[in-house]
């Protein structure tokens, strides 16, 4: 009995083992159709992951052109703000230059137009005068002639 027990023991272990086996078997191909599909999952979603970087790095690239191309401009309208209040400083200089030599011509203008006033003045006086005397030479050409006809009126007498 012992004997038969043995070797069925010894007939069933072998079946025992096959049987573990497979069950193992199973189980590692289960296992592996499992990471097979996790790996399936992995390399979608790497690729997923992939594609996003791409994007973004593509859009990164795109800003930092746009960046670039900002900042170009940026410093184009510095320099050109720069020329710009040079410009300005200068015309205000130029303006300021011009206000004090209008003030020294509107004095120079008023000085002169004084100095006529006062040489207009002066001639009218002078033109007065000159009247006053032609009128005193005429009446003392008139008064001449009338002494005159006196005299050789007294002549003749």
């Amino acid at each position: 009995m012992q004997c038969d027990f043995q070797q069925q023991q010894l007939t069933s272990e072998p079946q025992l083992l096959t049987e573990n086996q497979e069950n193992r078997q199973l189980q590692l191909d289960k296992m592996l159709g499992n990471a097979k599909e996790e790996v399936g999952r992995l390399k979608f979603d790497l690729q997923d992951q992939v594609k996003l970087i791409a994007e973004k790095q593509e859009n990164l690239d795109v800003s930092e052109e746009k960046s670039r191309v900002l900042q170009e401009e940026l410093t184009a309208l510095k320099l050109h703000m720069e020329v710009l209040e040079r410009r300005k400083n200068e015309a205000e200089r130029g303006v300021r230059s011009l206000k004090s030599r209008v003030k020294v011509l509107t004095a120079e203008v008023e000085s002169v137009g004084a100095a006529g006033d006062n040489l207009l003045s002066e001639n009218l006086i002078s033109r007065n005068h000159l009247e006053e005397m032609e009128k005193l030479r005429l009446s003392l050409s008139e008064e001449n002639n009338q002494l005159r006809e006196e005299l050789e009126g007294l002549r003749e007498e």
